[in-house]
């Protein structure tokens, strides 16, 4: 399937567009300080601060940082899974490579010790969809053992799992019907149809099977 990918990091916090996220972050570094620690203790963050962003929080447990796993799922996030994915691994929960690339961002948490802020894109059907993720690192009595996620679509009207479903069974649509004809072409003509690396070109190349 024609998915493509990218992250990008913000380097600072007044980078990062949303208001929200740059104030949770700023609240880990004031408890961080207050507490001369390098990471805050997660009973020293006021969560209920918090509240009105309950729905877009995660805890995940990173213990076993091979294996993390949620303990809390804001509903908003639920919403946008499509399913309730607490006191799972988040193997479990993610095709391979985007878990891959959320424990990354997790390991980096835990070595580097700081807050990081993401953005995540895909674009579907020339659509651009995504998201700005606030990772925080947490410790519990000992070496840094808890993540608090943060998570806003970037495109506000993206609430629920059907809607970015939609836009990939559609683009799965449009995949078969290329693969289909790419094999009716060769099954004819005795040739496969290859894209033509120059975007000015017109036709199809021919290559023999």
């Amino acid at each position: 399937m024609a998915v493509w990918s990218w992250t990008a990091e913000y380097m600072s916090l007044d980078g990062m567009p949303n208001g929200k996220l740059r104030s949770l972050a700023e609240h880990w570094l004031d408890v961080t300080r207050g507490e001369g620690l390098d990471v805050p203790e997660a009973a020293a963050i006021d969560i209920e601060r918090f509240e009105p962003m309950f729905p877009h929080l995660a805890l995940v447990d990173v213990e076993d940082l091979a294996h993390p796993r949620y303990l809390v799922v804001g509903s908003a996030l639920v919403r946008l899974l499509g399913r309730d994915p607490t006191y799972m691994q988040l193997e479990r929960v993610y095709r391979r490579d985007v878990f891959e690339e959320i424990r990354g961002c997790f390991a980096r948490a835990v070595t580097e010790i700081r807050p990081l802020m993401y953005r995540r894109e895909f674009q579907l059907l020339g659509k651009s969809l995504g998201y700005d993720r606030l990772v925080l690192p947490l410790r519990q009595g000992g070496p840094v053992s808890r993540i608090l996620i943060a998570l806003y679509p970037i495109d506000g009207s993206l609430r629920m799992a059907s809607q970015w479903m939609a836009f990939l069974r559609v683009q799965q649509d449009e995949d078969d019907r290329e693969r289909s004809f790419a094999g009716r072409w060769a099954a004819d003509v005795g040739a496969r149809a290859v894209p033509i690396r120059d975007p000015g070109a017109r036709g199809t190349r021919k290559d023999p099977v």
